[in-house]
């Protein structure tokens, strides 16, 4: 196993399999100068121990250039007791929006409203609340570490909707695909 100049983890040996049945093209890009391309980024440890940092193809590069790791916004906007669920996307654009599923309880405790989460999740008001509490969460993050724009979500992401795998981790392309109106609106507006 070695780390590449990219720090992603490339290994080889008999473990390894041989490739995709009649398929040398994906082969090829799977498998160069006899190391397979795990997909996985991380580094090894002075003491010989693989850390795993992402993936490969999470990684989120601004328009001006800037390497975002959308799990660590992830994890940060999902620690508070306010957000539930928390997607970041912004590769190649100028800065980056989050599809967030609020915790509504938590809302409604502290905000004199009315009406259910189908109502909530399109008021200009709401979104609003939200992007405060957003912008508070990240404030001690670099500026093209922030969120620019935000949706709300009246319901969570799940499995039955290809949203999220069995474990419980993000599909990416799917909800990218799924709510793609979603994030024509955060950038175009």
């Amino acid at each position: 196993m070695v780390i590449s100049q990219q720090n992603e983890v490339l290994i080889q040996g008999r473990h390894v399999c041989a490739g995709y049945y009649r398929d040398q093209q994906a082969t090829n890009e799977l498998i160069q100068d006899g190391w397979l391309q795990t997909g996985d980024l991380g580094f090894i440890d002075e003491d010989g121990f693989l850390f795993l940092t992402g993936r490969k193809g999470d990684l989120i590069v601004t328009s001006g250039g800037h390497n975002i790791w959308p799990h660590v916004i992830e994890s940060l906007l999902e620690e508070h007791i306010g957000i539930e669920q928390a997607i970041v996307f912004g590769d190649r654009k100028k800065y980056l929006v989050a599809i967030l599923f609020p915790n509504w309880s938590y809302f409604a405790d502290n905000v004199d409203v009315s009406g259910t989460s189908d109502h909530w999740k399109d008021s200009p008001n709401v979104e609003r609340w939200f992007q405060n509490l957003v912008d508070r969460i990240l404030e001690s993050r670099a500026g093209y570490e922030r969120i620019g724009k935000l949706a709300l979500l009246s319901q969570p992401l799940t499995a039955d909707k290809e949203q999220l795998t069995v474990k419980g981790t993000l599909r990416r392309v799917a909800i990218k695909e799924q709510f793609a109106d979603i994030l024509d609106r955060l950038y175009s507006s």
